[in-house]
């Protein structure tokens, strides 16, 4: 028996399983080839049913089929595409489930969108595609993005989701996981979906499934793909200043020396900018000397290479996945390096009808070693400091006529390691109750150990300093798991009772050393240095800690006549991190849906596929307390102790650092949810749409307390915030026949947040001195609060006295005076806008002509009349800085260009502090991906043989930018912890930081084939 299995454009589908049944048994299987096509061998005479199925297509059964010797025409069997409809399989925590049967708001990422995207780690390939998901750009190599589901739900704590890999709690790091390992990513948002997991769902949760071997009986497959990707930066205006321009700036700071009296806009005659530089720097400017610090300090052809290849197969009675991957890349900045070897096992085994065992293992090293200068080092090393001997061009060990190393000389000499080695083993044993249908009982055992090293040596001079860094972490996760689904009839019955146990550990230890003057062995002799210098550490993140959890959770979902659906979960909570009197809490959820399609009302409506509501209600919570914060703490050390006598020795000492507050408890969030998934005119149409509402409370957030007491404020539960927002994704197939189809899929997402509470009083906290750390109840949590620029002064024009006194000039920002009495006060500060986007859009294209794909990805953030604010100046050198370093070229006002956007270089009012500038909005539109694949024909795969699949691609990523954003790039954020020369925080957005890395362009040329 031969035949094909097709899309509904006619369109062949490889990979599709197809199952003959005779008399309700599976008699045998066969796997669709590269053009669709199958064929059963000595297959017997009888009545047959064809179930055939395939990821990312609606199963369908074939039923009516009588198979004579000799006498059988060629079968041909057409699926639907089910990417988003409601009868595709999607993952809900603790199992799965037919989008169908779902109640809560679940999102099954589309992974072939960008699936020829380098990135290295799988959520960068989803930035802009999944409504309600937040994923931050990624400059440096290897790094992390930053995720957020729904918007802000708490103060202090974090906001990013719970991430679950093949059902277990996963602390480490995403980037760890290969993206080739990975079949499927589900998001869970609503509290209905995300109440399984509790006292950590609050943020949603991003549940991970990764690769069980192949769909087919007695089949073994070989993927590999491969890609090399080439990259330069989106924005290369941000390169530091030449030679020409450092001396344009120089005469822009100093401009009453470099400039006409008579006519500011015209240069002295006699203006020397050699007169302000040492003298070894003048002179190197007059013989025409310039060093180009960026061409010496970067990579010219920075490039990421990646290797994957899997083998997988499957009998009656095991399935396995091995697969090893290699990423490397060498990143824009001198040693921003990452390299990844990974390697997948997994296996599923089943020595009985009753029993299933397994594994899925993971082993990956990351490799980030090497001494990277900052862009900081870059942007302020001058152009005529040289590092060369400009006559003969040889490398200099010290600047001339200096001992001091040149920055070449210290990356020379440095060596560092940072390496990370990460294990995970999840094994679990399932077992299907004898003589009870429906039910069966599993556990699973989570290890996941991660052990870094990290080794770094300084010689900066003379003396140099070093630190050898050692860390483990080992996470165990236990769950016992009981299911039971039964259908009786019109009812429905699915039961799932949860019992587990969580313990995690952190061991380390951090040695340093100073005052080595002989480094031959670098880090590895930290005992020749200076015995007074030689230290532990006592670093919060290095030192040891333990915490533990314990859960129960209940879920039933019953249904009626595959109409009705009520689903009930109850999650019950205990952290060793809390006191005993709040040790436990308790999460509560419910959740209905309508399928409106199997109404009588709505079976003749014929362009209706499926319909589907939904409503939910329920609570998750967020676990910010750490995990001795309800404890006295002490500090200890020598900078605490006292020093007895002249000649005495320095004695340890302790003092309390942090009071008991047993009163700490859990953070919650409240939330609503109604959702309708729908699919239209034969599955041509379909999506769903969202609607949430949530009120998270108890966050915890600090409060002033009298310093009499030792502390300036202390930490309890009372802020409140809500968040409110809509949903949208819809795709469409305008066109699909047998040689063209044309897939559109649109996401929306637009979320509201305000601020009930901050402190306990119902009153707004407004923090004078951080213009982002003011908080007003009813606004937006993250308003900007500062003066409002109303202009520049420009020479000329007349300054009031008393604003003169207080240092405007012309250069200078014109403010507006709120309240009208002369001077620039605190009081004149108003709400300028805030810092949320208004809403985000993401739109995929994807056409198929034949052989050939062409798809790309548009992102766009938007912020509206007055969000997504940011601050690109804030970042910006003070005048001494910017006169004594290098930089990059920006628009700040000169007399030749008055209407500049930011003020003169030279000097700032005092009033209004250093770091202060314009606010600008970061929207944007990104042309984030496209690509083109070329997939070989049957024809030419079947003289090749052995190939059964394989396909050439070309990748752009982040091609084009279209933004009025000052600076680096308008999406990127700086880290948290990073603060401007007065200590503020930083808005959002690398705008013009010296210490920013650029957004990189990718050009890729990768492969597929299947063996």
């Amino acid at each position: 028996m031969n035949g094909i299995v097709t899309d509904q454009g006619g369109a062949s589908l490889p990979g599709a399983t197809v199952e003959a049944s005779a008399n309700g048994k599976r008699v045998n299987i066969a796997i669709s080839d590269s053009t669709g096509k199958f064929a059963f061998k000595n297959l017997p005479a009888g009545s047959y049913a064809f179930n055939v199925h395939m990821i990312g297509y609606d199963a369908k059964s074939f039923t009516g089929y009588k198979i004579i010797p000799g006498q059988n025409a060629a079968l041909l069997f057409t699926l639907s595409s089910s990417v988003s409809e409601l009868s595709s399989v999607v993952v809900i925590g603790y199992g799965t489930r037919k989008r169908q049967d779902v109640t809560g708001a679940v999102a099954k990422a589309d992974l072939l969108i960008q699936k020829q995207s380098p990135n290295a780690n799988v959520m960068s390939s989803l930035r802009g595609t999944v409504p309600g998901l937040t994923v931050g750009q990624v400059t440096r190599a290897g790094s992390d993005p930053a995720l957020m589901v729904r918007g802000r739900n708490s103060i202090s704590g974090t906001t990013s989701p719970l991430i679950v890999v093949d059902g277990l709690i996963y602390r480490g790091a995403l980037t760890s996981i290969n993206p080739s390992d990975i079949a499927s990513i589900d998001l869970l948002k609503d509290a209905s979906a995300a109440a399984v997991y509790g006292s950590q769902a609050s943020n949603g949760v991003v549940l991970v499934t990764t690769k069980s071997g192949a769909s087919g009986i007695e089949k073994l497959t070989v993927d590999y793909s491969g890609s090399y990707s080439i990259q330069e930066m989106t924005k290369k205006s941000m390169r530091p200043a030449s030679g020409a321009q450092y001396i344009e700036k120089l005469g822009d700071w100093y401009l009453s020396e470099s400039r006409d009296p008579n006519d500011m806009t015209k240069m002295n005659p006699n203006w020397d900018p050699t007169t302000k530089m040492p003298g070894i720097e003048g002179d190197n400017y007059k013989n025409g000397y310039e060093a180009n610090w960026w061409k010496l300090m970067t990579n010219s052809r920075p490039r990421i290479q990646n290797h994957n290849i899997s083998l997988s197969g499957r009998s009656k009675k095991i399935r396995f996945y091995l697969g090893y991957g290699y990423f490397d890349q060498l990143n824009l900045i001198m040693n921003d390096n990452y390299r990844r070897n990974s390697i997948r096992l997994n296996v599923e085994a089943k020595p009985a009808d009753w029993l299933t065992v397994g594994a899925q293992t993971g082993l990956s090293i990351n490799d980030y070693s090497g001494v990277s200068p900052t862009f900081s080092d870059i942007m302020q090393l001058k152009p005529y400091n040289l590092p060369f001997d400009p006559k003969t061009g040889q490398m200099l060990e010290f600047y001339a006529q200096t001992t001091t190393p040149t920055a070449l000389e210290i990356l020379k000499r440095s060596r560092d390691v940072d390496r990370n080695m990460n294990i995970i083993g999840n094994f679990f044993v399932s077992v299907d109750i004898p003589y009870v249908k429906g039910l069966n009982y599993r556990v699973n055992f989570g290890n996941n150990y991660i052990y870094t090293n990290r080794f770094n040596y300084n010689a900066p001079t003379v003396e140099a300093t070093a630190y050898k860094t050692y860390m483990t972490d080992y996470f165990l996760t236990l769950d016992h798991i009981l299911t039971y689904k039964r259908d009786f009839g019109k009812h429905g019955v699915d039961l799932t009772l949860l019992y587990g146990a969580e313990k995690n550990t952190h061991d380390g230890t951090s040695t340093s050393a100073g005052g080595i003057t002989n480094g031959g062995l670098s880090y590895n002799r930290l005992d020749v240095g200076d015995p007074a210098r030689l230290t532990t550490s006592n670093d919060l993140a290095v030192l040891p800690w333990k915490e533990t959890a314990l859960y129960q959770m209940a879920r039933l979902s019953y249904s009626f006549d595959k109409k009705y659906i009520l689903t009930g979960t109850v999650r019950r909570d205990g952290f060793s991190g809390f006191s005993a009197q709040n040790k436990w809490a308790t999460f509560p959820s419910i959740a209905f849906a309508w399928r409106l399609k199997e109404e009588k009302f709505l079976q003749s409506v014929g362009f209706i596929d499926d319909l589907k509501l939904r409503l939910s209600y329920g609570s998750t919570g967020n676990r910010t307390v750490g995990r001795y914060q309800t404890l006295a703490q002490m500090s200890v050390g020598l900078a605490n102790g006292y020093l007895y006598g002249s000649s005495g020795g320095a004695q340890l000492g302790s003092y309390l650092n942090q009071l008991p507050n047993s009163g700490l408890r859990w953070e919650t969030t409240r939330s609503f949810n109604i959702g309708v998934d729908f699919s239209f005119f034969n599955n041509r149409l379909f999506g769903s749409l969202d609607l949430y509402f949530s009120n998270s409370v108890n966050l915890l957030n600090s409060r002033a307390t009298p310093t009499i007491t030792g502390f300036n404020s202390f930490l309890i539960n009372i802020g409140k915030i809500q968040n409110r927002g809509q949903e949208l994704n819809i795709t469409g197939i305008p066109v699909s026949n047998k040689n063209f189809r044309w897939e559109v899929t649109a996401n929306f997402f637009r979320n509201r947040n305000k601020v009930l509470d901050i402190d306990g009083t119902k009153n707004d906290l407004i923090n004078g001195a951080d213009p982002i750390l003011s908080y007003f109840i009813g606004q937006p949590y993250g308003v900007v609060y500062d003066y409002k620029i109303s202009g520049m002064y420009q020479l000329g024009e007349e300054v009031p006295a008393s604003l003169a006194a207080q240092g405007f000039k012309a250069g200078q920002y014109k403010i507006e005076d709120r309240n009208k009495d002369g001077q620039i006060t605190p009081a004149d500060k108003q709400i300028l806008g805030k810092l949320d986007p208004s809403y985000s859009v993401g739109i995929s294209n994807s056409f198929q002509y034949k052989a050939f794909q062409l798809k790309f990805f548009i992102n766009t953030i938007q912020g509206g009349k007055n969000g997504y604010m940011g601050a690109p100046g804030i970042m910006l050198l003070n005048p001494d800085n910017i006169r004594n370093n290098n930089g990059f070229v920006y628009d700040y006002w000169t007399p030749n260009n008055p209407n500049a956007r930011y003020r003169s270089i030279a000097a700032y009012v005092a009033t209004l502090g250093e770091n202060f500038g314009p606010y600008q909005s970061r929207s944007f539109i990104r042309l984030q991906d496209i690509t083109l694949t070329y997939t070989l024909p049957e024809g030419v795969l079947s003289r090749l043989k052995i190939i059964k699949a394989a396909s050439i691609y070309v990748n752009a990523q982040n091609l084009l930018t279209i933004t009025k954003w000052d600076g680096w790039d308008p999406e990127s954020n700086p880290p948290s912890t990073q603060r401007s020369s007065l200590g503020l925080r930083i808005p959002g957005g690398l705008g013009l930081d010296q210490n920013g890395y650029p957004v990189m362009k990718n050009y890729s040329l990768g492969v597929n084939v299947t063996f």
